[in-house]
This record gives structure tokens, C-alpha cells and sequence, in this order.
């Protein structure tokens, strides 16, 4: 191991005064919790995050958050090439759609 010059023995002597001061500090400003009232907060319900009732509009949401059934899609002007009874549908906002309707926001209301 290399040994350290007096000069350098000093300067860490006066780091660690400096970091010493600083944490002593720190300590000193921040607040204390008792346990009752860390308890207290540990058992205090918790709100949970609120869902959307509006749908967005993509594949991923089509294949995992609709339920997808055989039929007919209820747009007139659909553009779906499979046709009739071959087109998977599912419900949304009341009408049931195919894919390509869904994600073309097909009777998608306005927030």
C-alpha cells in the first residue's frame, strides 16, 4: 500500500469533519416517526387508482380487454373483408364492432 503524504492525511481529516457536520445536521432537521404513528399510517386504506370507462382505442386493448365473439358488426359502412357471421366481434359503447371498426374509433364518444 502506498502511504499518504501529511498534506493528504489533512485534507481527509478535513472531508470527514466536513461530511460529519453535514450528516449531524441532517439528522438534526429531519423528523422523527413514533411507531403509533408509523402504524397509524401503515394502516390507513388506501385509495386505489380509478379505471377509465372510455376505452382506448388499440390492439392491445382489443385482444386482451374485450370479449370477442362470432357475428356482425353493427357499422353499415364496415370495411371488414371476412364478411357476415366470419368476423369476430366485440361490444363497445353499446354496439358491437369488429376490429377494424374499433380501431378506427367507430361510434367512439367524445370524452
Amino acid at each position: 500500500m502506498e502511504e499518504l503524504s501529511a498534506e493528504e492525511l489533512d485534507e481527509l481529516a478535513n472531508t470527514l469533519e466536513k461530511v460529519t457536520h453535514v450528516v449531524r445536521k441532517a439528522s438534526r432537521e429531519m423528523e422523527e416517526i413514533s411507531p403509533e404513528e408509523l402504524d397509524e399510517v401503515m394502516r390507513a386504506p388506501q385509495s386505489k387508482p380509478r379505471k377509465s370507462k372510455v376505452l382506448e382505442r388499440s390492439y392491445h386493448n382489443w385482444f386482451y380487454e374485450t370479449k370477442q365473439s362470432y357475428g356482425e358488426c353493427d357499422n353499415p359502412d364496415c370495411i371488414d373483408p371476412r364478411g357476415a357471421d366470419t368476423a369476430m366481434v366485440a361490444e363497445a359503447n353499446g354496439f358491437k364492432m369488429c376490429r377494424f371498426c374499433f380501431l378506427a374509433g367507430w361510434m367512439q364518444e367524445e370524452a
